[in-house]
Order: C-alpha cells, then structure tokens, then sequence
C-alpha cells in the first residue's frame, strides 16, 4: 500500500483555507515547527503533485497551536477550513451544474471528487431517500481524525453549494475506513 497523500490542488486550496482562517503570518510561523525537508516539500507543492497526509495532518496542528485553538475547537477549526477548500474547488463551473442535478447524481460523484484528492481509500455512496444518502469510506482502515473530518466537510460543501439546506453529516470510524451519513433538505 502507497503511503496516504493528498493532490497537490487539495493542497494548495488547503493552504488558502487556512491562510484565510487563521491569516498567513500564523501559517508561515506554524511551519517553523516542521521539520525542514517536510516544510519544503508543503511549500513547493504543485497542483499536479501529491503530499502525504502525515505533512498534511502536522501542518493543520501546527496552524492550530501557532493560532492558539484550544484542543476542543480543533474538529471545529479542521471542518472550517476543509469546506472553505471545497466550497472552492467546486464553486467554478461546478456551482452552476450542481444546482441542476438530482441528488441522486449528486451524492453518486462524490466519489470521484474524493479521488481526485486522495491516492487511497474508495468511497461509495448511495441516496438511501429523499433527504439522506450513505457515504461508506472503504479500503483506508487508517484515516487519520483530520481527514475524516475534512472529508465530512467536503461532502457537507459539496450539498450546500448544490443548494441542499440544513445539511447535516454524521459520521463514524470503521474497519475499513469512514461511514457518513448525510441529511438535507431537498
């Protein structure tokens, strides 16, 4: 198995995220605290490249010590800037083509976003009815807490900017990855 990374274009509208959250100056700072050849591989990342989810991972609980989030806002401050980051990956021409689509075809690209961003792990996802659909993370046992987080984020963003309202996610740890349940209003 190839370690856990993430695209490079994830990367990059992470990065913006958190600079936007927590402001750039925190950002540089907190990456003092990398060790040098992990912050230069975060700094010169490229769209085409991937990132290991441990750089990723060290970088949002650096950003969140150097911001002074206290432990207990940490889940809050991960899904803040994970949709932030979807919010715009998907807010281009998708925005436009979301709104038009069934939530049906909705939920069913979800996967293909998620591998778009990550080279490991496969989701499947279902509309269970009106309203509700299953997101089952297989095949990544291993997922750390801040992409299980960012991952619910990003299914949450992807409903809200197709025009879904009260959007809400669960989810769950299992053996072979995440479960996320999602409800809205059509």
């Amino acid at each position: 198995m190839s370690e856990p990374s993430l695209s490079g274009h994830a990367v990059l509208n992470s990065r913006q995220s958190l600079e936007e959250i927590a402001g750039k100056d925190v950002v540089l700072r907190a990456l003092e605290d990398l060790p040098d050849d992990e912050r230069e591989q975060y700094l010169s990342i490229t769209a085409e490249a991937w990132l290991p989810v441990r750089i990723a991972d060290e970088v949002q609980r650096a950003v969140a010590r150097e911001a002074g989030i206290p432990p207990g806002d940490f889940a809050g401050f991960v899904r803040a800037f994970s949709h932030r980051s979807v919010e715009r990956m998907v807010s281009t021409v998708w925005k436009v083509l979301l709104r038009f689509t069934s939530d049906k075809a909705l939920v069913e690209r979800t996967p293909e976003l998620f591998s778009h961003t990550y080279n490991l792990g496969k989701l499947s996802a279902t509309v269970d009815e009106p309203g509700r659909g299953t997101v089952t993370l297989d095949e990544w046992p291993g997922i750390s807490d801040e992409q299980m987080i960012g991952t619910a984020a990003g299914i949450e963003a992807v409903l809200q900017t197709a025009g879904r309202k009260n959007v809400e996610i669960r989810w769950q740890r299992t053996a072979t990855g995440a479960r996320y349940v999602a409800t809205w209003t059509p």
